[in-house]
């Protein structure tokens, strides 16, 4: 029930465009609680990528940067998302995204830091970073691992690690390098490859220091790609 009501109340805290927005969160007669929430009519970036298969690096470059300004507009306000997937996040056409599904979020005070719910383990496997996996404390940095997760997954069709079990995939994020991201579609630009590796970095502090760092980073990547922001209908 906190985490149903923290999954309204984190995003009103941002208060982003990027962010799926909440504007009431209340009880029933009966007890039940609810969330009104802004109605999205849009594909989540799951749908998308298993409509078109893996992306151009264009496209993908394009996305990320987008939601890692979304992210960057959570974390400004202490909102750490913790449980980041193409799932979670909706795009149009155009390239505009809105992230939803805050309840794993964690908020950090600036005095006391992080929450009590830090270490415990929330989120979804395949994209959850080696510190979150371990229960051990977890800031912004984890938000950043799990958007390389994504970018990696746009690019190559498979998300970085992969097994049959739970404990499977949480072991390899663990200890497992990081693969090389490469994609069906044809050669990646180096500094692709580099900005997917350091946001795959198993320790935090080799990870990039924030996702507007990534973000930067991204940022050139898209100016050496000449792209747009701009998606293309599929």
């Amino acid at each position: 029930s906190a985490r149903f009501v923290r999954e309204g109340r984190e995003p009103a805290l941002v208060n982003d465009t990027g962010v799926v927005g909440v504007t009431d969160i209340g009880t029933l007669p009966d007890g039940q609680r609810f969330l009104l929430m802004e109605l999205v009519e849009r594909r989540t970036l799951q749908e998308v990528r298993e409509y078109n298969g893996p992306l151009v690096p264009e496209e993908a470059v394009r996305i990320a940067r987008r939601i890692a300004a979304a992210l960057a507009a959570a974390h400004v306000r202490g909102v750490i998302h913790r449980d980041l997937k193409p799932s979670n996040v909706f795009v149009n056409e155009e390239g505009q995204i809105k992230i939803a599904d805050f309840g794993a979020a964690l908020v950090q005070d600036a005095l006391r830091g992080p929450a009590a719910e830090a270490s415990v383990i929330l989120g979804t496997p395949a994209y959850m970073a080696p510190d979150q996996a371990q229960a051990l404390p977890t800031d912004d940095r984890a938000d950043v691992y799990s958007l390389g997760c994504i970018l990696f997954r746009m690019l190559s069709g498979v998300p970085p690690f992969q097994g049959g079990a739970v404990l499977e995939v949480l072991q390899r994020h663990i200890h497992d390098p990081a693969p090389r991201v490469a994609s069906p579609r044809g050669p990646l630009p180096e500094s692709l490859v580099e900005c997917v590796a350091r946001a795959l970095a198993k320790l935090p502090e080799d990870r990039f220091r924030s996702v507007s760092a990534l973000k930067e980073a991204l940022d050139q990547v898209h100016r050496e790609l000449g792209g747009s922001d701009r998606i293309p209908r599929p």
